[in-house]
């Protein structure tokens, strides 16, 4: 299989975005699953220990009832608007490990 063989991405914009419950994340990149070839949004928790995450790019992207209420699952926020200490947290985060060299 070559890459013009696969499905398109539905690339999950880089940036801030807050979780409904509150939490703040940092998106990274959209990957994809070398299983089901399903576009995956690969973000890190700006909090605790900055963990890697990845989840399906159509599920982080959904406008869902949460909590009662219609509300999408993430919200993206330009920089500008990100309170400062999430982005001092982000400063400090490690960085996302580099690709092996081929």
């Amino acid at each position: 299989m070559t890459d013009d063989d696969l499905p398109p991405l539905h690339p999950t914009p880089p940036g801030f975005y807050r979780h409904y419950k509150g939490g703040w994340y940092e998106v990274l990149d959209t990957v994809r699953c070398s299983e089901t070839l399903q576009g995956m949004t690969l973000y890190r928790a700006l909090y605790g220990g900055w963990g890697l995450w990845v989840r399906p790019a159509a599920m982080f992207a959904e406008v869902g009832v949460f909590e009662g209420r219609e509300q999408p699952r993430f919200t993206r926020h330009e920089e500008a608007t990100v309170p400062l200490e999430i982005l001092d947290a982000a400063k400090r985060a490690p960085a996302a490990p580099a690709p092996p060299a081929v």
